[in-house]
């Protein structure tokens, strides 16, 4: 065969062969994204103050097969930073078991990779639930932290799937407070040769 020719056919398998892996990360509404701000955490507070975006990643497929090698990154709006990130998934009726996630106080995106997403069972969707504590560093209004459709990917027995639907959650950090002083003295009545002590906070 002509060189040629073969340089257009290992072009055409090579084209063919990345055709093939993208219609296997096939968008599945069964693979379920969901970022929520749970109560009690505020939707609005002071800059400074912490509150949790929270990531629910559930697995309907009626197999009950689980979502292996599940990876995402939040990435935070600008001004949003990581407290504290946890962790824990559930299958069925069975207790929820804590999962090791990582991020860093000041970090401004959360990824995970590599995690199982139980499969479905007791008529309940398997769930991960992503918990991330964040605040603020100056005053914002309505700001958005999304996760879109399809940046979510994993793997199941009928091949490689993504969210076919994102979610997002909008928060909205106020001007922060501004310090405050108290003082008192104990005791607060004295003769003229006792001792009272002030205290400030």
């Amino acid at each position: 065969m002509p060189s040629w020719k073969k340089k257009i056919s290992f072009g055409l398998g090579a084209l063919l062969l990345s055709a093939t892996m993208a219609a296997q990360a096939a968008p599945s509404t069964e693979f379920k994204v969901a970022k929520t701000i749970p109560s009690p955490y505020p939707t609005s507070l002071p800059a400074g103050e912490v509150t949790r975006f929270s990531i629910a990643l559930t697995n309907g497929h009626t197999d009950g097969q689980p979502i292996t090698d599940v990876s995402f990154t939040d990435t935070f709006p600008a001004g949003v930073v990581l407290v504290a990130a946890s962790a824990e998934c559930k299958r069925g009726n069975n207790a929820a078991e804590p999962l090791v996630v990582g991020g860093s106080l000041n970090d401004t995106a959360f990824s995970v990779s590599g995690v199982t997403i139980p499969g479905r069972a007791d008529g309940r969707d398997g769930e991960c639930v992503f918990n991330l504590d964040v605040t603020a560093r100056t005053a914002m209004e309505n700001v958005e932290n999304s996760i879109g459709a399809n940046t979510v990917s994993g793997t199941h027995t009928s091949g490689a799937v993504t969210n076919a639907v994102g979610s997002s959650q909008t928060v909205t950090f106020t001007a922060p407070k501004p310090p405050s002083v108290s003082k008192s003295f104990t005791p607060n009545e004295v003769s003229n040769t006792q001792t009272s002590i002030l205290k400030l906070t």
